[in-house]
């Protein structure tokens, strides 16, 4: 009996910790998302991506922890387009990388939605 209530025990936290994990990927992708769409014009974005870099920068670690590689390389390869281009002022790059951005963080989602495919 006292290896079914440890099973148990067990597997609550494995459930707990798949679900924080949804929400907190949930809720760091809405942040990054927020940042992307309010970043301004490419000629006065140059602060803004900066602090879209930081805040990436911080969080990757804890994302990259159950998001594939490629998934996080993507992500910094679309940001370091979008610092290029706001610092050499090249507009249609810019929009470029910001869309590109968007997708990845979808991507990013889709790969931690509490989806049963996902889970198969």
């Amino acid at each position: 009996m006292k290896s079914f209530f440890s099973s148990l025990a067990i597997f609550t936290l494995m459930l707990g910790s798949i679900i924080w994990n949804y929400l907190y990927i949930g809720e760091t992708c809405a942040v990054l998302r927020e940042k992307i769409e309010l970043l301004p014009a490419c000629s006065q974005a140059e602060v803004a991506v900066e602090d879209l870099v930081a805040y990436w920068e911080k969080e990757s670690g804890k994302i990259g922890i159950s998001t594939s590689q490629h998934i996080i390389d993507k992500m910094n390869d679309c940001l370091s387009e979008l610092c290029y281009a706001a610092a050499n002022n090249d507009a249609q790059f810019f929009e470029c990388a910001r869309y590109r951005a968007t997708s990845v963080i979808k991507e990013i989602e889709d790969a931690e939605s509490l989806q049963l495919e996902n889970w198969i």
